[in-house]
């Protein structure tokens, strides 16, 4: 997301080099701003209302550039708080209470930033956080932005209630990650919902046990980094009208986990979406997979599951490479049914086994096994848009051992259909092809082959 408009009475040197600093990932120097109107002045670690201990010995106002500098500590515990800018390599913890950051004229900037139990961050302003940013239960709101710097690393964990996120993310907040973040532990929770966006184009790494990314109310997470779902039971899960988009490496290989998408939520890829571990899973429940990249569902485990009528729209490379019991491309038990449309590339390109796709195929460009069987166990419609091709080679050498198998449904190939190598048609699907390249249509087939 682009950052907005800043004042146009800014020397323009300086605009260009902030520019770059945040393409970069890297915070805005602190001597590009204005200079410190209210610094801290006390001791190592001591509380935000103390007048005190600040240079003009007062609190903070929206008004002011407070300044906290390296190795202090200063929390806010009371009350809401207001300040224009903040800028300095010290800490600032928040909790039970609330600190708006308003300026949008310039950025600002803070070494450590941990949002405890209670504790908001809001306000329209960007703020960069330099070192470590911690999530144990506060909450970033309102049209502002939260950069985690590209140096800088990030942990969220559970809030110390019960059923209470790590870091919430609302109000159309975007967090941004150029550094890495982690969320783990158990409970640990990064909730983003109201609007709220997500952006990450470093490292993201979600980890169990129960360690989960939620996305709610037309929220939405940009991934253009590297996201990791791993370990027992760690989880994205997006629903209610939230989107993810994927133009990076999205890995996930969480038992009993992995990205679930409900409530017509989207996934869209444009990256790499590989799927693997023992139970890795993509399941959809009446959304939809838009992928314009490569899909790999990898062994042990890997596999999609469809449900409630979802949709797996293919332009790119769909591979499907697990052959476990249980691994693939799934359907559910759950009305409408599923449906798998392809117009890129759907290949089996890994192992000597059987590889399962059976959800509903319908198949306008190319399906393919290079090693193995690719086993299609749902029925379809093909050729409607154009020629379907079917593929059972190695190599381009064509063997016994390598061949596409229908194996459950009802399936039509269409009109014109190319077909390379071997198609086994077992008992229980039957197979219209008109117009095959290369031989006669087959019309009801049960049992036996179709070799071409």
């Amino acid at each position: 997301m682009e950052k907005r408009h800043r004042s146009i009475s800014v020397l323009v040197i300086c605009v260009v080099v902030a520019a770059s600093a945040v393409v970069g990932g890297l915070a805005p120097s602190a001597a590009l701003g204005s200079e410190c109107t209210d610094t801290w002045t006390g001791s190592e670690s001591g509380n935000w209302i103390e007048a005190e201990s600040w240079s003009a010995e007062r609190v903070p106002t929206e008004s002011d550039v407070a300044c906290i500098p390296k190795s202090h500590s200063v929390i806010v515990d009371s009350g809401p708080q207001r300040v224009e800018t903040l800028r300095g390599g010290g800490e600032l913890v928040i909790t039970e209470a609330s600190l708006a950051v308003v300026g949008v004229a310039e950025a600002s900037n803070i070494g450590t930033l941990r949002l405890r139990q209670g504790g908001e961050l809001g306000g329209t302003g960007e703020l960069w956080v330099t070192e470590f940013l911690l999530g144990a239960g506060g909450l970033m709101k309102g049209d502002g932005y939260t950069r985690l710097g590209a140096e800088a690393t990030g942990e969220v964990l559970g809030g110390e209630f019960e059923g209470t996120p790590g870091l919430r993310v609302t109000q159309k907040r975007v967090l941004s990650v150029s550094g890495s973040m982690d969320v783990r532990g158990e409970e640990g929770e990064l909730r983003v919902d109201e609007g709220g966006l997500l952006s990450d184009a470093g490292s993201l790494e979600i980890h169990g046990p129960t360690g989960k990314v939620v996305l709610r109310e037309s929220a939405g997470l940009m991934n253009a980094g590297t996201l990791t779902v791993d370990g027992p039971e760690a989880r994205l899960a997006a629903g209610e009208h939230s989107t993810v988009s994927n133009s990076g490496a999205l890995a996930v290989a969480g038992r009993e986990g992995g990205v679930h998408l409900t409530g017509e939520a989207e996934l869209t890829n444009g990256g790499s979406l590989t799927i693997t571990g023992t139970g890795g899973e993509v399941r959809l429940q009446g959304t939809t997979l838009a992928n314009s990249g490569e899909v790999a569902i990898e062994g042990p485990g890997g596999r999609m599951l469809e449900a409630e009528g979802a949709l797996i729209e293919n332009e790119g490379v769909l591979k499907v490479d697990s052959e476990d019991a249980g691994s693939g491309v799934l359907t559910g038990i759950a009305s409408p049914p599923s449906l798998l449309r392809n117009a890129g590339t759907v290949d089996k390109t890994e192992g000597t086994g059987v590889s399962v796709i059976d959800v509903p195929i319908d198949n306008e460009a190319l399906v393919e096994t290079e090693t193995g069987i690719l086993l299609l166990g749902g029925g379809g419609n093909s050729g409607v848009g154009g020629t379907s091709e079917w593929v059972a080679a190695s190599e381009n050498t064509y063997s016994a051992n390598t061949r596409l198998m229908f194996a459950i449904g009802d399936y039509s190939l269409g009109e014109e259909a190319a077909v390379a190598g071997e198609l086994q048609i077992v008992s229980g699907a039957e197979v219209t092809a008109d117009g095959i390249e290369g031989g006669e249509g087959a019309s009801g087939y049960t049992e036996g082959t179709y070799a071409c």
